[in-house]
């Protein structure tokens, strides 16, 4: 079942997982979630 259905607001969210590694020197990640709602644009949810 999506989160559209769930909430009945029209949104979805995206779950998402970022990871940096520069080798020898350093590792990180980082991990969250984004809610847009439909039609919106990619430049929209960025800017």
């Amino acid at each position: 079942m999506s989160t559209t259905e769930n909430s009945g607001q029209g949104q979805s969210t995206h779950f998402y997982i970022l990871t940096l590694e520069v080798p020898e020197r350093v590792q990180a990640s980082w991990t969250g979630e984004l809610a847009v709602r439909p039609g919106t644009r990619r430049r929209e949810v960025y800017d």
